[in-house]
């Protein structure tokens, strides 16, 4: 008995109140309601089923495996009219349309069933709704639940495809997603139903999608980045799609660079390792080699880069032995994997020379193999670079000068780097231009009055660290290489510049013809007067290079304020600095904190210091002993007097007993004569609140320890046993 009247009302009613039709309008085909559809269509149908038809359900119902999933036998259209019938009446109404078709699916025969979808399907192919593209939507979301609500009408690939094509449609549209369509059009070319899912369908499905110029432009995102693995994913299983005619037809609408695409052949481990290791600016600076990974883009099997087929450009290249023609391309791919794996540094050194060096260098695959012996260095790589990009530019003479005081002596330590490098970029003879060009501009500086001090610590850098490379002396005369060997030193010249920048004409002309000559390579200035016969001759300053050593804060502090300490010997600064960097530094920080307070403050703490030292069992080197006895003499007569008035008894004592302890007989320098003597010590003691000379000594003679401050208790100038244990931070 057939579903009439209200029965067929109730059941469309009561489907507009779910939310099926909103789902398929959203494109969510997981969030349908299947199962509450398809249970409002058995409730209409079990309270309208008369006692007659009952036999037939149960026969179907035992005949499958559930109930629920039943369909009806082929041919048998109790519920086809009807369905029909309503679905007629519904068919201008979209979405609730496909819901209700969803929902009486597992009811209709299975010609009934594939007829309505078919019809939907040509509806669609017509192409004259103005909603094409959400019947399209709809469609093939009833036609993914098709196999699960009817299994014996439709078949699982034709659900699986239209599930497929639905993503197609909407992220490829929407989000600028790219599903992989490969797989489904090699079955749309081989075997699959063309009733439901027709090749006409499927491209329109593709070009409303817009799917072929959104992969176009994606893959040319791609190749712009030289992203070739994440490019030959989207393509991977074109090839094999491509081998049907009909396949072919249908990719030459949608896609029509499929040819180029599908005959790609790359390496893909390779590839893929490139676009792991390299950056996006390492792969445009390496486009010229990486590209032939990459696809045919002129015509299909026609590729102009040349790999094992014609030694092109590389046919008059002078190539070592082991080497064909044929095989420099290779090489090169290896030789980028290579850098790859070890660093920026040799990437850039592989595109300086492989595609910066125009015309390509006969040499380059020898140079670049042995720049990449260097695995666990970066150094040497980074340094062999730098030296090609600056000798083949047009870089200052600055530049080159440090480019070149870098990689000389690495190839002096290398003897095959000469012959790989030093020789073939013409070093020996380039260097004499460099060198010329450093001293014109340093001499220029000088004479425009104007900061030279870089040039001039270049100009003698670079002078003796080739006069050191043997290796390049064939080349030069011995009267270039005495030049060399007469530049004045690095301390020299910043001393010289040092005093330059503190003295006045006329002496300040003289130091600059000075540097004009000995570093510049210029007899006199221009426009400098002849300086006057009184002057005395300038010669260049014997400096030690303690002076301009790097040193660390602490240390750097210590040395500038013992240079600036007046009256003391030049040697003995020297010496002090030199014990600095062995002593601990919380030593050294004491000392320059003394220094910084005043003279007076220096006598008495650096005495007590040292005095406690020795009271302690600790050893004393002599350059304090002495720092602190000139610094005595030093300071104004009545020193003594006057301190000794200042301080109370016991501090008094304990100063002149560390004073005793420290100097012993060695109060009087010898070289000099000055100093002070026990008896002038004693006497001045002793007339402080009108002590007796002889008991003031013979108490302080006597002292076997004193009493000092924890902190100075703390203080060693060695690291021995008592003493603090610790580098020196500087």
């Amino acid at each position: 008995m057939p579903l009439r009247g209200k029965s067929g009302k109730r059941w469309i009613a009561e489907l507009r109140e779910t939310q099926g039709p909103a789902q398929l309008a959203a494109g969510r085909p997981d969030l349908f309601p299947r199962r509450q559809v398809r249970q409002i269509t058995d409730s209409v149908i079990r309270a309208r089923r008369s006692p007659s038809t009952f036999l037939v359900f149960s026969i179907n119902r035992l005949s499958s495996s559930s109930s629920s999933q039943a369909a009806l036998v082929p041919g048998y259209n109790e519920y086809d009219d009807f369905f029909q019938t309503r679905l007629i009446d519904l068919q201008y109404e979209l979405w609730i349309y496909e819901t209700a078709l969803i929902a009486c699916l597992h009811k209709l025969s299975y010609d009934k069933a594939r007829q309505l979808l078919h019809r939907l399907c040509q509806r669609i192919l017509e192409d004259i709704d103005e909603h094409t593209d959400d019947l399209l939507k709809g469609y093939l979301q009833v036609l993914m639940y098709a196999h699960m609500e009817n299994p014996t009408s439709f078949q699982s690939r034709e659900s699986k495809s239209a599930a497929q094509l639905l993503i197609i449609f909407l992220n490829a549209r929407n989000r600028g997603e790219f599903p992989l369509i490969w797989r489904l059009v090699e079955e749309m070319g081989n075997e699959l139903s063309e009733e439901l899912l027709p090749m006409a369908l499927v491209e329109k499905v593709l070009l409303r999608a817009r799917y072929g110029e959104s992969l176009s432009r994606q893959l040319e995102v791609f190749m712009d980045d030289l992203s070739l693995h994440s490019a030959f994913k989207l393509v991977e299983g074109l090839k094999v799609a491509m081998c049907h005619p009909r396949s072919q037809c249908l990719l030459g609408k949608v896609f029509p660079q499929f040819f180029i695409w599908g005959a790609w052949k790359p390496d893909s481990k390779r590839i893929s390792m490139w676009e792991k290791t390299l950056s996006v600016q390492q792969r445009k600076r390496l486009q010229p080699i990486l590209i032939l990974e990459g696809p045919d883009t002129t015509r299909a099997g026609h590729r102009a880069l040349l790999r094992r087929s014609s030694c092109g450009i590389f046919r008059n290249l002078q190539l070592p032995g082991h080497l064909q023609h044929d095989q420099v391309l290779d090489l090169m791919l290896e030789n980028v994997d290579q850098a790859a794996d070890h660093g920026a540094e040799a990437v850039e050194l592989v595109a300086t020379i492989y595609i910066d060096g125009n015309p390509f260098p006969s040499n380059a695959i020898t140079q670049v193999e042995a720049a990449l012996e260097f695995k666990g260095d970066r150094t040497p790589i980074s340094t062999l670079t730098t030296l090609v990009q600056t000798l083949k530019s047009q870089a200052a003479p600055l530049e080159k000068m440090t480019a070149l005081e870098a990689a000389i002596p690495l190839l002096n330590r290398i003897p095959k780097l000469q012959s790989i490098y030093g020789i073939p970029l013409d070093i020996s003879h380039r260097i004499i231009s460099v060198l010329a060009g450093l001293q014109r501009e340093f001499s220029d500086l000088l004479v425009e009055n104007k900061a030279g001090l870089r040039h001039g610590l270049s100009i003698v850098t670079l002078a003796h660290t080739l006069s050191a490379a043997t290796w390049l002396h064939e080349d030069w005369s011995d009267s270039f290489i005495a030049m060399l060997r007469s530049f004045p030193t690095k301390v020299q010249v910043l001393a010289t510049f040092e005093d330059m920048s503190q003295a006045e004409d006329p002496r300040r002309g003289q130091l600059v013809d000075l540097l004009l000559e000995r570093v510049g390579g210029t007899v006199r200035r221009q426009n400098l007067s002849a300086p006057q016969r009184s002057s005395p001759p300038v010669e260049l300053p014997v400096v030690d290079p303690i002076w301009y050593e790097p040193m660390g804060y602490h240390l750097s502090n210590f040395r500038q304020a013992i240079k600036s300490f007046p009256g003391l010997p030049e040697d003995l600064k020297v010496a002090c600095v030199r014990r600095s960097l062995i002593e601990h530094w919380e030593f050294v920080k004491e000392v320059y904190e003394c220094i910084r307070k005043s003279p007076d403050y220096l006598c008495v703490r650096l005495a007590n210091i040292l005095g406690s030292m020795l009271a302690n069992n600790l050893p004393v080197e002599d350059v304090w002993r002495d720092m602190l006895m000139h610094v005595m003499h030093q300071r104004p007569e009545g020193l003594l007097g006057r301190r000794a008035a200042t301080m109370a008894t016991k501090p008094r004592q304990i100063w002149a007993g560390n004073l005793h302890r420290v100097l012993g007989e060695r109060m009087i320098d010898p070289r000099t004569g000055e100093g002070f003597t026990r008896q002038g010590l004693e006497e001045a003691m002793g007339r402080h609140r009108g002590s007796d000379p002889e008991r003031t000594f013979s108490m302080l003679s006597t002292r076997t320890a004193f009493s000092a401050s924890s902190s100075t208790t703390r203080n060693s100038t060695r690291r021995g046993q008592g003493a603090m244990i610790g580098p020196n931070p500087g």
